[in-house]
């Protein structure tokens, strides 16, 4: 199952709200500041704090927001202070005192309505049992290693992965720290995905990089 990009922008002294939430095994997190988060490439943004705070922030990121959705959890309990937040852009706002898998509810049941809004709950799907992945009707099948490979950048759709977080968090530590396992096998899977290997574009920067895009691959 793909995991749901989460970026957490807390207010000063607000960060313990975090730990319950991002823990969430449906959950990629990710907490920062706004610029930070929003390099993530999040599907859910998550803000933490009083309203004027929450306020400046969705005011901040508002030519930003295209395809973002906004949970808010809010110190204050005055209902026109929700009202306000909601007219400036937020989605969603639920008391910062609620309990964590309140939260974590909330956002999945957000992320499900995303993705019934645009689709991609139903262009890319895994299959761990026969080491699958169908990408609209077509089916490719991998080894047990590169489908390992596959599956998390998969699930951390549309967000740059590191070699060496692929090494220790989908091929296993053994091979630390030669990353270039990692693109040894990147390499073989593009070549299996045939027409759809823009899906993964080649490496960026010296450190090498790599994502699973179906938009990447729209723009070739």
């Amino acid at each position: 199952m793909r995991k749901i990009r989460v970026g957490f922008v807390c207010a000063s002294g607000m960060e313990e709200k975090t730990r319950g939430i991002a823990s969430d095994p449906a959950i990629a997190p990710r907490i920062g500041n706004l610029a930070e988060v929003l390099g993530f490439a999040p599907q859910v943004v998550v803000l933490i704090g009083r309203d004027e705070w929450v306020r400046q922030h969705l005011v901040a990121a508002r030519t930003l927001r295209e395809g973002i959705t906004w949970l808010v959890c809010r110190q204050s309990a005055n209902w026109r202070g929700a009202c306000e937040l909601l007219e400036a852009g937020a989605d969603c706002c639920l008391p910062a005192r609620c309990a964590a898998e309140e939260v974590g509810a909330t956002i999945r049941a957000l992320a499900r309505r995303q993705r019934l809004d645009d689709g991609t709950d139903f262009d890319v799907h895994l299959d761990s049992s026969s080491r699958t992945l169908l990408i609209h009707s077509s089916k490719f099948r991998f080894g047990p290693t590169a489908f390992q490979v596959v599956r998390y950048l998969v699930e951390h759709r549309d967000c740059w992965v590191s070699q060496r977080e692929l090494v220790e968090l989908a091929i296993g530590a053994r091979f630390y720290p030669d990353c270039s396992v990692a693109r040894v096998h990147v390499h073989q899977i593009r070549r299996r995905l045939g027409p759809y290997a823009p899906c993964i574009p080649r490496e960026r920067g010296n450190g090498g990089g790599y994502l699973f895009s179906l938009t990447a691959a729209a723009d070739q």
